[in-house]
């Protein structure tokens, strides 16, 4: 699965499934596409308690829109879950099948006092027994009783914390591909696209469906993967593999729930699974969780790092701590002059003395420093990074010279990458004054047969008019 909320990567992973002859196995689920997916909706749902795993779905990808942090207190984020929770027993022992535009209509009855009534008449009727009973009458007694005792104007900041996110869907194109009915489903369950092998892209553009549907879809294909686990009937040896861009936009923690990143990370290799995520930099995955002590719990899940160019502060702080320490030493040299019956010259200026010395000291101490600073971060130049990397043994740190996927031939050395990088900066700046249609970028410099001081020759005639 390949998330990708600012839609710039999934294009070149299309060209490269086509290439590898696998462009049949890729679900490309996007506003505009075919495919549909009801994330919401899951076979007994009132039984094992999958409800609770598809609110906590829910409150992870509401968190995610709204941002975190929005409210001191956590009021108001416990009773829209404790709504939503509520909402999707009463959906699926009244509706059986039901969507999020379901359960945005169920939560505004209940703020209306409709709820518990429908509610109990499906009771009544005896259309419900065992698990799925108990867990309905539970939410009947919320209805009635809890929710029904505040006043309104908490019922409607409450309905308007829970369904700040499940408005999205009333969009049209939304609530085609994310709201469909029950036989418009064209990917059944995350289940289907795990264990038959294919390849989902998730390539939402729109800015609030992208994180908060990509967290959610996310949820759902860890949620799968983990239950290979469990599940005697769902074999395990393939392995499952999740690619994030921009991971702070979707990063989730579980903060002692069922659902959460820090728990897949830590209980998804046992269910091989395999996860490379790429973010701007570790501030930026503490300010999206919220808490610095549950990002470093996510951070360290992750067995191989990868750090390129980086100013972020913490960021060097948690690879400098992780990479440690060396014996290093350091040489101080001075010089003084003693002089004594000493008179001032006023010729010359200054002092004279006939009876001085001059003394030199060398001294050589060792201490310790980190074994990377700021400045190795700062200068990394492109295509270079600091790596922690897990061999399946022990974690090295090496310093790694990356390829860029545009290159055609892959023996290029890292030094000439480094030159024909260097050519196409001076040939973009060459170019600036010409149309913006002729504007070549790295891949147009580096694609040329020919050798970089040729092009930028060339670059340069063109731009004097020759």
């Amino acid at each position: 699965m390949a998330i990708d909320p600012k839609g710039t990567f999934i294009k070149d992973a299309l060209e490269i499934a086509a290439r590898y002859g696998k462009r049949d196995d890729v679900l490309h689920l996007r506003l505009d596409g075919n495919l549909t997916f009801n994330p919401i909706y899951v076979d007994d749902v009132l039984k094992v308690g999958r409800f609770l795993d598809v609110a906590q779905m829910v409150r992870a990808a509401a968190v995610n829109f709204s941002g975190r942090g929005s409210s001191d207190s956590p009021f108001w984020e416990l009773s829209a879950f404790n709504l939503t929770k509520n909402g999707i027993i009463y959906c699926a022992a009244v509706y059986g099948y039901y969507t999020l535009n379901d359960l945005y209509i169920a939560m505004v009855d209940a703020v209306e006092g409709r709820s518990a009534g429908k509610l109990e008449e499906v009771i009544q009727a005896g259309k419900l027994e065992g698990e799925p009973l108990h867990n309905a009458r539970q939410a009947l007694v919320y209805f009635s009783q809890e929710f029904h005792s505040f006043d309104q104007k908490l019922k409607t900041g409450i309905l308007a914390t829970a369904t700040s996110f499940l408005s999205q869907f009333q969009e049209f194109q939304a609530s085609r591909i994310f709201c469909p009915k029950v036989d418009e489903r064209t990917i059944l369950s995350i289940d289907q696209v795990v264990d038959s092998g294919k390849m989902l892209f998730f390539d939402v553009s729109s800015p609030g469906l992208s994180r908060a549907m990509g967290t959610f879809i996310k949820l759902h294909f860890q949620q799968s993967v983990l239950e290979r686990l469990t599940n005697p009937l769902r074999l395990r040896d393939r392995a499952a593999l999740l690619i994030m861009d921009e991971y702070q936009d979707v990063v989730s923690t579980g903060r002692g729930t069922t659902a959460g990143d820090d728990r897949f990370l830590a209980k998804g290799r046992e269910a091989n699974a395999i996860t490379i995520a790429a973010t701007q930099s570790l501030s930026s995955i503490e300010n999206s969780v919220g808490k610095s002590d549950a990002a470093k719990e996510l951070f360290q899940n992750f067995r191989t790092r990868i750090a390129c160019h980086s100013t972020d502060l913490l960021t060097i702080r948690t690879f400098q701590d992780l990479i440690g320490e060396e014996d290093r030493q350091k040489r101080s040299h001075s010089y003084s002059e003693l002089s004594q019956d000493t008179r001032k010259n006023y010729v010359l200026g200054g002092f004279d003395a006939d009876n001085a010395n001059i003394s030199e000291s060398i001294s050589t101490s060792v201490h310790r420093e980190s074994i990377v600073t700021g400045k190795d971060f700062s200068r990394l130049n492109a295509f270079e990074a600091l790596s922690l990397v897990y061999d399946g043994v022990k974690t090295n740190f090496v310093r790694l010279n990356l390829k860029p996927y545009f290159l055609e031939q892959r023996n290029v050395g890292h030094a000439d990458l480094q030159r024909l990088l260097g050519g196409a900066v001076v040939g973009c700046a060459l170019l600036i004054a010409t149309s913006a249609s002729s504007f070549p970028n790295v891949c147009d410099v580096v694609k040329q047969p020919v050798r970089v001081s040729e092009v930028c020759i060339e670059l340069a005639d063109r731009t004097n008019g020759n």
